[in-house]
């Protein structure tokens, strides 16, 4: 009976007393990964221009620090491209979040088309532009922007719970692992 005891408590101790440690977690590490892929994702939204279209009704676009999920345009379904930003223009590190619905307007003129461009061009910042570039959409033509920042900021929390809920596991197991130690002794 001694014997078994022994190996009961041995192969408890190796399962539940020393876990693995952070280094060698797969929710330590997926969390990380999925946290540089959003930073590098914030950041590569800045020098490039990568839109993905999702049948052809969707299309989502990384631009300028923010991820936009909109009406598709241009593409073929199930179509997508990647482009470096021809010119650098001013934009904010970290935006706001908009919604935004086209208006419809038509540009008849050379003079109304470049006084657009003007107002594009003198835009302080990225939801600036996105608001002129929606005037010239359909009414029916919508737009969410999410901030790179928010998405971020999104991710943490239920990496850090799952990181927590691992920690509480194996505190509950090393209590109850010591609770039948002590059990053991007073036998």
């Amino acid at each position: 009976m001694a014997a078994g005891a022994f190996l009961l408590r041995f192969a408890c101790h190796r399962v539940f007393v020393q876990p693995r440690p952070l280094s060698r977690s797969i929710t330590f590490w997926s969390g990380v990964l999925v946290m540089l892929f959003l930073a590098w994702s914030w950041w590569d939204s800045f020098r490039n221009y990568s839109v993905a279209r999702v049948g052809s009704v969707i299309e989502i676009a990384s631009l300028e620090g923010e991820v936009e999920f909109g009406n598709a345009d241009w593409f073929e379904p199930w179509d997508g491209h990647r482009e470096k930003l021809a010119k650098k223009m001013p934009a904010k590190i970290f935006p706001r979040p908009v919604f935004l619905r086209g208006h419809d307007d038509i540009l008849d003129d050379q003079a109304e088309f470049q006084r657009w461009s003007e107002e594009m061009a003198a835009a302080p910042d990225q939801v600036t532009r996105a608001q002129l570039r929606m005037r010239t959409y359909p009414r029916d033509h919508v737009k969410l922007m999410v901030p790179h920042w928010l998405l971020l900021l999104a991710a943490a929390p239920p990496w850090f719970g799952l990181l927590f809920w691992r920690a509480s596991r194996h505190r509950k197991a090393r209590q109850g692992l010591s609770r039948l130690d002590d059990e053991h002794v007073s036998q």
